[in-house]
């Protein structure tokens, strides 16, 4: 595959072909709109979180088993599979801004939900809290379909990679929010009496309140001028677009290597605090008060490594748009990093001997999680470039769908 090069940028300008150039302006209610959708992201994916970084707790509230906690993340890649296909639709017939108020009122009934359960019936409704999850669910490809549209109809060409990496690790970021908010949410209300979880699932509906009410007061379904030529060139329909997108063998190296990659890791880190339980040496506390306990949280593991992830997303987010012609040698350097220390990673839990000293396993975690999140912005645009003229929001149904982690 030849390296990644913008198909249509705004230097090809339609003056050059002997057309009249078209007007085109940047407006600065952008960053609104990119900072409204990235709350919506944030906390659709801090719910989806929510029950998997206090397992325990959670067991003991409801009177379920394990399993179900297992169950309770696992609805976001059950869901996410047959509704990807209607989001991409959606997204293409109706436009950014009725998809994002769709998605709005999902996470808003889902979190409405979890509350609905009173005390002394906690494990006999214990299925709406899986209702709840479902409804958020269904608005994971909407959050994650969405970033590249969003930076194609408000940004220009030079500011659309950073635009795409700041949708996608909005993400990422209501990961590692949730790894500290819900089990200090939990502890602080059991100090002051309080029932925990129950009340941890009161703050996170409120907040999913104030975020819902940010979106309703503004959220436009496009600029009145387009910021650039491409923005408004004409897309695929739905139909040509699987077909076009079926049939690009670059693209389906891209759909391979970013699905995989991120869809694993984003199955595991889901339940991190389950697979590396106390009886294997960690624990979730996060109020610690030691060097051992810091490095055996998997709240602050999850939290940093997630947070890393998206620092370095965003960074190599704009290095691509300082460097378009760049993103195949830096894909393939980052994926080439994240190899080696998640192998070390995995070696630091065996405690196998090189590897087992303190820390061993929380560095590594973080250092291959900070290069695989600086991957997830340059799969997206490289994916928009290859297969353009195929619509953003299908490029992205057919790359996710790739992921064994959705696919589950």
């Amino acid at each position: 595959m030849d390296e990644i090069t913008p198909i249509l940028s705004d230097n090809h300008t339609a003056a050059e072909s002997g057309e009249a150039v078209p007007e085109l302006k940047v407006y600065k209610r952008r960053f609104w709109v990119l900072f409204a959708f990235s709350l919506l992201s944030a906390q659709q994916s801090n719910i989806w979180l929510t029950f998997g970084v206090i397992p325990d707790e959670t067991c003991k509230y409801y009177g379920i088993d394990e399993w179900q906690i297992d169950l309770l993340a696992a609805w976001g890649p059950i869901i996410f599979i047959p509704f990807v296909f209607f989001s991409s639709w959606y997204l293409q017939k109706y436009g950014l801004r009725s998809t994002v108020m769709m998605g709005t009122w999902l996470t808003l009934f889902g979190t409405g939900l979890r509350c609905l359960i009173p005390r002394g019936y906690e494990h006999d409704l214990v299925f709406l809290i899986h209702l709840g999850q479902i409804l958020n669910a269904a608005v994971g490809p909407i959050v994650m379909a969405t970033p590249p549209k969003l930076s194609v109809d408000w940004f220009p060409a030079n500011q659309r990679t950073t635009a795409t990496a700041i949708g996608c690790t909005s993400n990422s970021f209501g990961v590692a929010f949730g790894f500290l908010l819900v089990p200090a949410l939990v502890s602080r209300f059991e100090a002051m009496g309080y029932s925990g979880v129950q009340y941890m699932l009161f703050t996170e509906f409120w907040m999913t309140v104030l975020m819902a009410l940010m979106i309703f007061a503004y959220f436009p379904a496009h600029p009145p001028t387009p910021p650039s030529l491409t923005s408004q060139t004409a897309r695929l329909g739905f139909k040509e677009s699987l077909q076009a997108a079926s049939a690009n063998s670059a693209f389906w190296i891209l759909c391979i290597c970013g699905g995989v990659s991120q869809g694993i890791f984003s199955g595991w880190t889901s339940v991190l605090s389950v697979i590396l339980n106390t009886d294997s040496g960690y624990n979730d506390r996060v109020n610690v008060n030691s060097k051992h306990l810091f490095f055996t949280s998997t709240a602050w593991l999850g939290c940093i490594s997630t947070v890393v992830g998206i620092i370095a997303g965003l960074v190599f987010g704009f290095l691509a748009d300082m460097l378009p012609r760049k993103i195949k040698r830096l894909l393939i350097a980052l994926l080439f990093l994240c190899v080696v220390f998640f192998a070390w990673f995995v070696l630091s839990v065996y405690k196998v001997s090189f590897a087992s000293w303190l820390g061993s396993a929380f560095i590594s975690c973080v250092l291959g999680s900070s290069f695989l999140g600086a991957t997830n912005p340059l799969f997206y645009e490289a994916a928009v470039e290859v297969a353009y003229p195929v619509p953003e929001g299908e490029l992205f149904r057919t790359d996710i769908t790739a992921s064994p982690e959705r696919s589950w």
